[in-house]
């Protein structure tokens, strides 16, 4: 799972040379380290992304015999084969990685236990999506920097913008298309998260507040059609409506009425074009309707 355009949040790092900040990612979800990797960029931090504890452990034993240590190295908990925790035993057990900064991320667990975070060796934790503003935060406080509130005249801050158009949530099991909706959103103007399937979207929705669901109609362990359904069952007592609209590969009329059956509202063919989920957001989200009429197109 991963998030773009958060909240505006700024603050001022003492002490401190972001482009002297080297940072490893291991992570298998290729979008969600794609996106961390983005955020690291715009700091001006240097990482490198891997894809298995595995080939972790060798890249930080290499990095310290090449005298190149990494600063801090953000896992994610659930891999195959070696998940976080086993990654952070074996650091923690070298005495060459031993003071190591850990991140752990997480996507939506049930299990989870935030206590079991501190007593594995790890700094923070950061549950996915990954927050900007949390990321940074949590690199800063890993190092020991000094974060501390940052008043408008301070120059030396971080900004992180926020979209003045909504909060987007997607729902999509493939990374790529992931990806290029996370990017079409933001240089529309939206913050988006991402999930990878209809049990994520529902748990999304009672960890956060969104405008809109853009909602794959085929994914893993629960479809955009019974999750759609879940949602309306579950705002029955609400009375507050989400719009979602639909992505499917499939722009049969017989599909378009199997969306609107299961309660969505409306519904985008795929490959999505930036002007055509333009317009739909514009439809759904009165908000984003007004800026645009305020603003058109040149």
């Amino acid at each position: 799972a991963t998030v773009l355009g958060p909240e505006v949040h700024r603050f001022h790092v003492c002490n401190t040379d972001e482009s002297q900040i080297m940072v490893l990612i291991v992570d298998d979800d290729v979008a969600s380290a794609e996106i961390v990797g983005h955020y690291l960029e715009s700091w001006g931090m240097s990482s490198r992304s891997v894809r298995s504890a595995q080939e972790a452990i060798g890249v930080l034993r290499d990095s310290v015999e090449n005298n190149a240590k990494f600063d801090v190295v953000i896992v994610d908990k659930r891999m195959p084969e070696m998940d976080g925790y086993a990654f952070a035993a074996i650091v923690k057990k070298d005495a060459k990685l031993l003071d190591t900064k850990l991140i752990l991320t997480t996507a939506y667990d049930k299990g989870f236990q935030p206590d079991s975070v501190v007593k594995s060796g790890f700094s923070a934790y950061l549950p996915k999506p990954i927050r900007k503003s949390d990321l940074y935060n949590s690199i800063a406080n890993a190092r020991g920097d000094n974060v501390e509130t940052a008043t408008e005249s301070k120059a030396e801050r971080v900004e992180v913008a926020t979209s003045s158009l909504g909060r987007i949530l997607i729902a999509e099991d493939n990374s790529v298309n992931q990806l290029l909706a996370l990017s079409l959103l933001k240089r529309l103007g939206y913050s988006a998260n991402a999930v990878a399937n209809g049990c994520e979207v529902v748990e999304a929705l009672q960890h956060g507040t969104y405008d809109l669901i853009l909602m794959d109609c085929q994914m893993p362990e629960m479809d955009g059609y019974e999750a759609t359904k879940m949602i309306r069952r579950l705002e029955r007592d609400s009375g507050k409506r989400i719009p979602i609209i639909a992505l499917t590969a499939n722009a049969m009329k017989e599909d378009e009425s199997k969306c609107l059956n299961s309660g969505m509202d409306d519904y985008l063919s795929k490959p999505i074009k930036k002007d055509r989920l333009a317009a739909a957001l514009s439809k759904w989200l009165p908000k984003s309707r007004r800026v645009c009429e305020d603003n058109p197109p040149i």
